[in-house]
């Protein structure tokens, strides 16, 4: 309850990107980035408790596919989806990654390494 960073690791997205087939599956258009019918039950039943007790961010899988998803007003954590181990040469955007978390200077950094090009595809800071 004291910890400064508040991070929740789950296997299903808790909603889908805006370009994926699943958006938005089932109709019901809450915020830019709506549900899947497969993770609305987790969302409708989680997100009131990540709000309450201050979790910044949810780090997910899945979707081998890494997409990043910023905190909103209505939604006040930010999702990460990390990429799998598929690597088709015809879907570039598809890279297996590592996720490294690190405090730094006060603030949660979070490294997104890209194993397919050997490169940090992208870092994100969270402070409190």
């Amino acid at each position: 309850a004291s910890a400064k960073f508040k991070v929740l690791f789950c296997h299903i997205p808790l909603y889908a990107a805006p370009d994926h087939p699943d958006y938005p599956h089932d109709g019901v258009a809450i915020d830019p980035h709506d549900y899947a019918y497969w993770s609305r039950e987790c969302h409708d039943l989680w997100a009131p408790l990540l709000k309450q007790h201050g979790v910044q961010l949810v780090i997910c899988a899945h979707k081998h596919k890494y997409r990043f998803d910023p905190a909103t007003p209505e939604r006040p954590w930010a999702q990460i989806v990390g990429g799998g181990c598929e690597l088709p040469k015809d879907k570039p955007e598809r890279f297996p990654t590592v996720i490294e978390g690190t405090v730094e200077d006060g603030a949660l950094k979070i490294t997104i390494h890209n194993l397919k090009e050997g490169v940090v595809q992208a870092t994100h800071v969270f402070r409190v």
